[in-house]
């Protein structure tokens, strides 16, 4: 019997504990000093600094506040010589949230059932908006911009405007990301080595996959993702 080799023994966490590890490094090792008076200083990524509770500022017009958070939005105000505009009315406000949340215009059902709400603004609206956040197309508006960063497309684009068939595999899964509230981490983690994660289900095991294999759905015009394992045919890069 064949004896396995360390690759093949190799636990799939410890896989994607040194690949995550060595994007990090790399990654880092891209971003340059900060420079203070002249003098390099040390990097400090805002993401690797630890939490903390800043204090409260002094404002003036207290009345307008109605959290901590509207302190400091007031005080660079105030400093700035400006001062709040008056609150919004419901019609505003609801298409705001719509146009933000899932990137359409509210539907008329939705305007006269907001607008007419007995119950205060505060609370009617927090209705609106975890309605929009239960959307299918909350994923749809929000999980574009990620697309955008992993370079989709549905086709190779240019003159040559083959179309990528299962493309639409990769996009759905972005969607259902969003739409699931996957964790960050979670989510680049699959997306870097999702066909070496384990997996207790098929459904599971597909979706993993699936997130792996967005090298070959960008155009012809850029280069595919660098270490991408994902298409066992030569990609051609188009100059």
């Amino acid at each position: 019997m064949r004896e396995r080799s360390e690759h093949q023994t190799r636990r799939p966490g410890d896989f994607v504990r040194r690949f995550v590890g060595c994007w990090i490094a790399v990654t880092v090792s891209f971003v340059p000093p900060m420079v203070n008076g002249g003098e390099p200083a040390e990097v400090a990524l805002w993401s690797f600094r630890p939490l903390e509770r800043p204090e409260s500022p002094r404002v003036r017009n207290a009345a307008w506040v109605r959290d901590d958070l509207d302190r400091f939005i007031l005080a660079k105000l105030q400093a700035a010589g400006l001062e709040p505009h008056r609150d919004a009315d419901r019609y505003t406000l609801i298409r705001r949230a719509a146009f933000d949340l899932i990137g359409l215009p509210p539907t008329a059902r939705d305007i006269d059932r907001f607008v007419n709400d007995p119950a205060p603004t505060e609370e009617a609206f927090a209705r609106v908006v975890d309605g929009y956040l239960d959307s299918p197309c909350f994923g749809e508006r929000w999980g574009r911009h990620w697309l955008d960063v992993a370079r989709y497309a549905d086709s190779v684009g240019r003159l040559w405007n083959a179309p990528f068939t299962y493309a639409w595999r990769y996009r759905d899964y972005v969607i259902d990301a969003f739409n699931d509230e996957v964790p960050y981490d979670r989510f680049i983690v699959e997306q870097l080595a999702g066909d070496r994660l384990p997996a207790e289900t098929t459904h599971e095991r597909r979706r993993n996959l699936i997130a792996c294999t967005r090298c070959p759905t960008s155009p012809a015009s850029t280069a595919p993702a660098a270490g991408a394992r994902c298409c066992t045919r030569p990609i051609r890069t188009w100059r």
